[in-house]
């Protein structure tokens, strides 16, 4: 009997790798704008996250390239590094398709 982990749905797409080869990917299925801002969901994961506790909520502001994301836990477990501002990028590019 083979075990499939089930990933959690919606529309993920890359938005970063990191020079330690950690990923960060975005939900585009997620992305609302709300006035100036930006709400989507993303995770670290290389591709669609496995559970839902692995699924963060963030707030961009892309004209001013800002994000505010909020996670628990230490911000290291993220393994974001230096790719916020690509994730930045990588939704606001997205919500204009």
């Amino acid at each position: 009997m083979s075990t499939r982990q089930s990933q959690v749905e919606g529309e993920w797409d890359l938005a970063c790798e990191s020079k330690r080869g950690n990923h960060l990917v975005f939900d585009r299925e997620s992305i609302r704008e709300i006035g100036n801002a930006t709400l989507f969901r993303w995770a670290a994961a290389d591709r669609a996250p496995v559970s839902e506790d692995a699924v963060y909520t963030a707030v961009a502001d892309c004209s001013a390239k800002s994000i505010e994301a909020h996670w628990p836990g230490k911000r290291t477990a993220t393994r974001a590094g230096t790719c916020g501002r690509h994730l930045v990028d990588a939704v606001c590019a997205a919500r204009t398709h």
